[in-house]
Formats: C-alpha cells, structure tokens, sequence
C-alpha cells in the first residue's frame, strides 16, 4: 500500500480526536458572568451626604456621596459627556435623606467620515431622579430625556454650556449659527409646544471697537437676577453679567466684573460667602484662570470687581486666594459657608475648605472629564 495514503488514513482519527477535544474544552468553558446589577441602595450607608455630587468618566454619569468614597453610575452613553468641565450642571431638591434631583448636560459623538473624523451636533440632555432615605428610586440605569437637539440643517450649529436655573424649571444654554452668531438661550422644562418654549436672553456682541466676542459658560445667579457668563475675542477675556429689571427684562448691556486676557475658558460657578465675616454674604465668583502657566482658580467679589476695587480677588491671610485646578463647583450640603469642588490634573476631585484654605482629595478618578456639586 502507498506510504503516503496510510499516513492519509492515519491523521484523519487524529484530526477528530483532536476537533472533538477542542469541542469539549469550549463546551466546558465557563461562560463570563453578567454585568453586575447596580444597586440605588449601595451609598445609604454613607457617612457623608448623598448624592453630593455628580460626574463624568469618559461616557458615564456618577453620582458621589460628599466624601467621595461611595458612587453609584447612573447613566451611560456611546456619545462623548461633557467635553468641559462645565457641560455637567446638578441641582438637589431636598433634605439629607430625601428628595429629587435634576441633572443637564451636553452631549456629542465624534463620527468617522470618509477618511476623517468629525463632531457631529450636540444635544441638551435632561436627567431627573427620587432619592428615599439615601436609596435611589428609579431602576438603574436611568433613561434622560433629549431637551434640545442641534439641527444638521442651514444655519448650521451647536449648543453647549447648560446650566439649570436654581428653581429647577429652566436650563441656560450657550450656542452658534453658522460658526460665528453666538448667542445665550433659556428653555423652559414642562413646556409645550416646544417653538414658544426658547428664548433668546443675549445675542453676539460688539464692542466700542467694532470687536466681535462670542459668549460662553452663562451661570444663574442663586436668586435668578443675574446671569453670569464671558465674552471672548482671543485672547481677550471678559467676564460679565446681565441682570433682570423690574419688569422682568433681561439687560441689553452686560456689566463688566473682569477684564484679562489670560483665561482658559473659564467656565465659573457663583455662590454666597461672607469672606470677610462682616455678617453679610457677598455674591462670588469662584473663576478659572491661566495664572504663571498652569490652570488656576481665582474667587471674586463680584461688587468690589464691578467697583474696581482693590479687593476684588478674595483674599486670606493678607495674600489673594489662588487655587491649582479648574471646574470649580461650590457646595451647598457643607455646614456652615460652602466649600469648592474642582478638578485637577484630570484624574483627581479636590475640595477647598473656604474656611481653613485646606486642600484635600475626595478621589482619584483616571478619564475624569466633569464635576458639579448639589448647588
């Protein structure tokens, strides 16, 4: 018999045995366990306040008790969260046990087009959730809704910056059309039908030069009369407010609080604070700022900076307060006057005792894109 057939007939049994064997170890693999169930209740036990605060990794939503060291994910997205630290805006409705809370942000997808990639429009989301004695409510995770959406029709554009108005029924948005009419709107929640639902509260600016800024980072004020935000003509820098008459009209003409051109997008958040224990709470402005080449925060008065005060960056122990990081956030669970939240070097949440000027980490989160506080 030819050698060559035999060996033929030989390794067919040796190819079975071998196919067979290869079957039977799959067949006996284990299969991968089932994504983990998230638990609403995981942080009632917390020592520390829940939920304190929100952010972002990467393409997820975390809420956080105030000591950081309990997060319960909420939600989660194929498209990019944020992109700022300011695109996340939080407001908690309640007291330490229970209430509702109401979150905003931006979100974009990055889309691969021929042999590129492109942002497409971004869209405005709404997320609302029940907390009962420190144990969320809804099944988790928890579906938003889209409260505005850019279209991808002429005028082309974008909308960015929410942030929701401290009564919870509004969400100040940033945007443009066609790449260069920049404006601030406001969008009633509940509201139908949904055309008599926007407003425009400020449109592109021009200044006694014939500079055009674009606006950016619009922030309620905690009693609604003010919105704050920043006009920008690179690298020209000014932080501004319009605020509400009697009649309930919005002003055409911003006031100036800051002047600089050495910002970085600054995307602020206000708050009161007595920081000069004369029993009366100023407004401040804790506000980003490029200060000797890194990413700082600064805390204004906002009246002594609209007076030109020498005061007007706040100060202690006889030195300006000046803090490494940016997305700053004040609280609003802390006893006492508020603390203030920030990022730094995007892998740690940091709080700033406004009390002691202590530092400390809360946490430390690889891909950390956001932060806000329960405002």
């Amino acid at each position: 018999m030819n050698t060559q057939f035999c060996k033929w007939l030989i390794s067919i049994p040796v190819c079975l045995c071998l196919v067979l064997g290869a079957s039977s170890a799959l067949a006996k693999k284990p299969k991968p366990p089932p994504d983990p169930v998230i638990d609403g209740a995981a942080c009632a036990d917390s020592v520390s306040f829940f939920p304190a605060f929100v952010y972002t990794v990467d393409n997820e939503l975390f809420l956080s008790n105030a000591d950081g060291d309990c997060a319960i994910p909420i939600y989660k997205t194929d498209w990019s969260i944020g992109g700022a630290p300011s695109n996340l805006s939080y407001r908690w409705y309640g007291d330490v046990y229970s209430g509702n809370g109401i979150i905003t942000w931006s979100e974009q997808r990055l889309d691969r087009y021929r042999y590129t990639y492109q942002w497409l429009n971004s869209k405005i989301m709404l997320l609302h959730f029940t907390v009962n004695e420190r144990i969320i409510d809804q099944t988790l995770p928890i579906t938003p809704s889209i409260l505005l959406e850019a279209p991808d029709t002429i005028p082309v554009g974008n909308v960015f910056d929410p942030d929701l108005s401290p009564s919870g029924d509004r969400v100040l948005i940033a945007g443009f059309e066609n790449y260069e009419d920049y404006f601030i709107d406001e969008i009633l929640i509940d509201c139908a039908p949904p055309e008599q639902c926007r407003n425009r509260i400020f449109g592109g600016w021009v200044n006694e030069y014939g500079d055009y800024y674009n606006t950016n980072g619009p922030h309620y004020s905690p009693d609604e009369k003010r919105i704050y935000f920043e006009l920008v003509n690179y690298p020209n820098r000014r932080l501004v407010f319009i605020e509400k008459d009697e009649n309930g009209e919005w002003s055409a003409d911003p006031t100036l609080i800051l002047d600089h051109d050495d910002g970085g997008l600054g995307y602020g958040s206000v708050g009161y604070w007595d920081h000069d224990n004369d029993g009366y709470a100023e407004e401040v402005f804790a506000h980003p700022r490029d200060f000797l080449g890194y990413r700082s925060i600064e805390i204004l008065d906002v009246e002594a900076c609209v007076a030109g005060a020498s005061d007007c960056v706040v100060g202690k122990n006889g030195e300006d307060i000046i803090i490494e990081g940016y997305g700053p956030s004040f609280t609003s669970f802390s006893d006492g006057p508020p603390d203030l939240l920030f990022l730094h070097e995007l892998t740690t949440f940091r709080e700033y005792d406004l009390t002691t000027g202590v530092i400390r980490t809360l946490k430390t989160v690889h891909g950390a894109g956001s932060i806000n506080s329960a405002d």
